[in-house]
C-alpha cells in the first residue's frame, strides 16, 4: 500500500493496514521532500475515533487545519482530496476506495501538490 514516487525510500509497516514511504532530494532548508502515509481500511476500523473511511479523512484534514490555522482548498477534479498549506510545507489528503493517504511536502508548489494528489487518487 506504499505510493512509490521517484526512488523513494523502502516502505516502513507502521500499525496493521499502514504504510509509510518518504522521498528527500537535497539537503538543509532548501531539501525537497515527500512523506506518503496510507491507512487502509483495516487501519481505519482499528481508529478509535473515527472507523469509516470519511470519517478518517475529515479527521485527518481537520487536524491539518487545526494545526495550520487555515482552511483546506479542494483539488479540481478530485472528489476528496484537500491542501492545506503550511509553509513551507503542503499537507494533502486523499480518500480512496481501499483507505486515506496523508502526504507531507517540502518545498514543492501548489501545483505539484496537486498533480501528487491526483496521482494518488487514481492509483
Amino acid at each position: 500500500n506504499c505510493v512509490h514516487l521517484s526512488d523513494p525510500a523502502v516502505p516502513k509497516q507502521h500499525e496493521a493496514g499502514e504504510s509509510e514511504c518518504f522521498w528527500r532530494r537535497g539537503s538543509g532548508e532548501t531539501a525537497v521532500s515527500l512523506s506518503v502515509r496510507f491507512f487502509d481500511r483495516q487501519a481505519i476500523g482499528a481508529n478509535p475515533v473515527s472507523r469509516t473511511v470519511d470519517g478518517y479523512y475529515e479527521m485527518l484534514v481537520k487536524a491539518g487545519e487545526e494545526a495550520a490555522e487555515k482552511k483546506r482548498e479542494t483539488v479540481v477534479g478530485v472528489p476528496r482530496a484537500s491542501l492545506i498549506q503550511v509553509n513551507p510545507q503542503i499537507l494533502v489528503v486523499v480518500q480512496r476506495s481501499d483507505g486515506v493517504a496523508r502526504v507531507v511536502l517540502g518545498n514543492l508548489s501548489k501545483a505539484q501538490a496537486v498533480a501528487v494528489a491526483k496521482v494518488i487518487a487514481t492509483l
